[in-house]
């Protein structure tokens, strides 16, 4: 199933655009919330078998997310690319990590955008 048709857009997913600007925000946030998530597994589902609607799923997520002011779980904001909006994988993605002044970073590169985004590592105190 697409998500048009999950959402009762029909099969043309141009009406997206329509269905954000009638969103009311207070009444249908736990709704949206599962609309987002469900976006972004059915990103993953996907990936694989490389369907071209990929970063359209993965960015109507991310507007529905920004229009009701939600943040995404750190799992999900790690599997995505800020810049392209594409899903992480091992065939677009390099990790590295680096040391700088006995700070831990993991660098991760979107092969597709040449976007690098640093994570710094946080020590666990014992």
């Amino acid at each position: 199933m697409e998500a048009c048709q999950a959402f009762g857009l029909g099969s043309n997913p141009g009406r997206r655009i329509l269905f954000l600007k009638n969103i009311n925000m207070h009444k249908n946030k736990k709704k949206l919330v599962e609309k987002i998530l469900f976006l972004i597994e059915l990103a993953e589902k996907e990936k694989d078998k490389e369907n071209p609607y990929i970063k359209e799923y993965v960015s109507l997520a991310l507007r529905i997310a920004k229009k009701i002011n939600y943040r995404l779980p750190k799992e999900i904001h790690l599997k995505i690319c800020k810049n392209c909006q594409t899903i992480r994988t091992t065939k677009n993605t390099r990790y590295r990590t680096e040391t700088k002044n006995q700070n831990k970073y993991l660098k991760i590169r979107c092969l597709e955008c040449d976007y690098l985004k640093k994570i710094k590592y946080l020590e666990k105190k014992k």
